[in-house]
């Protein structure tokens, strides 16, 4: 394990991550080898076999803490980023603004409901609302 800047970099075999009161939590063989603060990271590289808990991986993404994966032999695996892009807040308000305007102005009801699969929507004249996959 070496902290250079604000990554945390573990390169050990059989290590343990874990969070405990916004600390990273680091053991092995059920003893803690130490803790470094969520806030004095920015990013945690695994270049072994790892195991971080579920708990952990949503911390640093609540604190926007990136979590990469390289082998041993130095191919890159991956990166958990759960940090938020731009676009997506974007969407997500776009979309929240549709739905309000589309129960504003129609006439009747609107719901969401399963359908089958070559189904999109279902105006019911006779329940005067409509049906939305």
């Amino acid at each position: 394990m070496i902290v250079v800047g604000k990554v945390l970099y573990i390169m050990t075999d059989g290590i343990y991550l874990n969070v405990d009161h916004d600390s990273v939590e680091i053991g092995k063989d059920r003893k803690i080898i130490t803790r470094i603060p969520l806030v004095a990271l920015s990013q945690i590289i695994i270049i072994s076999n790892v195991t971080i808990s579920a708990y952990l991986i949503a911390s640093c993404n609540r604190a926007k803490i990136r979590i990469s994966y390289i082998s041993p032999n130095g191919k890159f695996l991956g990166t958990f980023d759960g940090s938020e892009v731009g676009n997506v807040t974007l969407r997500m308000k776009q979309y929240e603004a549709f739905l309000e305007a589309l129960e504003r102005s129609s006439p009747v009801p609107v719901s969401f409901e399963k359908m089958p699969a070559d189904c999109d929507g279902v105006f019911r004249q006779g329940e005067q609302s409509i049906g939305i996959r």
